[in-house]
């Protein structure tokens, strides 16, 4: 196989990665490119396909070929070569605005979600600090509940720590405790094991626990048959209602019955 066609199957199975969802920033740092870089070669390698398949005479067999080359993965992830378009080699939805920032959001009252960035110059930092690369160090998600306290870094509640991938870039936190002040860190540990800060979110509350309203008191209704006023309170209030009279049948409760209920409004009886 000649230098060019190894190329162009390689960047094909790039496509069919890209296509199947996974991120060009970890791609990228496989092959040892820059991000911008790589989103080049990508561009270039589209622009090149497109202008073949138009001039090449033998269409048919580069369409079999690639084809080949992309069906090596799960079925599932297939690429059809006429299918590669401008649209995959897009990344312009994502959160990367090249400034490091922890985004902190509610999500329910028990859970939290985080997505945050970190820019090259801020990792370069970070790796020289420590002495080896990025991808070589350990990476957390730090939680504290700082609930009506003046938060030192210390002195919180409590403390939950998360481990994260170096290129995970969002996180659901479940079990947290409604009605409670939250913050978080992201950031890696010291050789002591101390946790090292590198970014730091701002503070939410979560809301309170919705009530259950299926455990509220519901509509009341009488019984159809009437027994003495010792046993049925209900039936006296009714008997109290026809004679103009208020009888309380309840600590501290009065109500009026009426006798009848039509399944729209309440009414009184008929004699």
């Amino acid at each position: 196989m000649k230098v060019d066609d190894r190329e162009q199957d390689k960047w094909m199975e790039i496509a069919r990665r890209v296509k199947a969802g996974e991120k060009q920033t970890v791609i990228a740092q496989e092959l040892g490119m820059e991000v911008t870089k790589f989103r080049y070669r990508l561009r270039k390698f589209q622009g090149n396909f497109r202008s073949d398949s138009v001039s090449s005479p033998n269409q048919s067999n580069l369409d079999s070929e690639a084809e080949s080359s992309l069906t090596q993965g799960t079925c599932n992830n297939e690429v059809e070569p006429s299918s590669i378009d401008t649209h995959l080699f897009d990344e312009s939805w994502n959160r990367q605005w090249l400034v490091s920032r922890l985004v902190l959001l509610v999500k329910e009252p028990q859970v939290l979600f985080a997505y945050w960035e970190v820019d090259e110059q801020k990792r370069r930092l970070v790796s020289k600090h420590f002495e080896t690369g990025w991808d070589h160090l350990p990476f957390y998600l730090q939680l504290y509940d700082i609930t009506d306290i003046d938060f030192d870094g210390f002195n919180a509640h409590r403390t939950e720590r998360i481990q994260v991938h170096p290129y995970a870039d969002n996180w659901y936190v479940n079990g947290i405790k409604p009605q409670r002040s939250n913050v978080m860190d992201f950031g890696t540990t010291t050789l002591r094991g101390d946790f090292f800060t590198i970014l730091r979110s701002n503070v939410v509350q979560t809301p309170p626990q919705p009530s259950n309203r299926s455990m509220q008191d519901g509509v009341w209704f009488a019984p159809l048959a009437k027994t003495s006023v010792e046993q049925s309170p209900i039936l006296a209030a009714e008997d109290a209602l026809n004679t103009k009279e208020t009888v309380t049948i309840a600590a501290g409760v009065r109500r009026p019955y009426p006798r009848e209920f039509d399944g729209y409004s309440v009414r009184a009886g008929r004699n």
